[in-house]
């Protein structure tokens, strides 16, 4: 099973992703229905490409509807690039982060946003849910994107 945001090639051969909310970055939504996390309102605008490579892969998400779409390339020497994946996530808002979760199966990873600038950057920050991964990562892992309005890797 692959997982979007790539958790470590050496803990987790796979990746993980995002939802759209208020623009309160990080924060639960203010009102005393609602104490579930939500994600920038305009990170629902188009796709948000990796800075650097996760797992080898150049990698692109986008976020629609309560679905976390994560797109995987593969980079040429010769700056060219072809998807070789695209895998899809349901998002689940917790009161701490959105979790990601696969068709029938638990929640693997939670994701939150730590530094947004609509349409130009995104930094998250990612916590695996199983422990024994958590443990070998007690702060996660922190992955930064670029805006780009079209399915577009970043290649080196």
């Amino acid at each position: 099973m692959s997982h979007a945001f790539k958790i470590s090639a050496a803990l987790f051969v796979s990746s993980s992703l995002l939802v759209t909310g208020c623009a309160t970055m990080g924060q639960t939504a203010n009102t005393p229905a609602n104490n579930e996390y939500v994600l920038p309102e305009q990170s629902s605008e188009g796709y948000w490409a990796a800075t650097s490579l996760i797992s080898n892969e150049a990698v692109v998400v986008n976020f629609r509807s309560g679905i976390a779409n994560n797109y995987s390339f593969k980079c040429n020497a010769d700056g060219s690039y072809r998807q070789i994946g695209a895998e899809s996530y349901k998002m689940v808002p917790s009161s701490t982060g959105i979790g990601l979760q696969t068709e029938g199966e638990p929640v693997f990873s939670e994701i939150s946003v730590t530094s947004f600038v609509p349409k130009n950057s995104m930094s998250i920050n990612q916590q695996p849910t199983n422990p024994e991964i958590r443990k070998a990562l007690p702060n996660g892992l922190n992955y930064n994107y670029n805006y780009t309005p079209t399915l577009t890797p970043i290649c080196p």
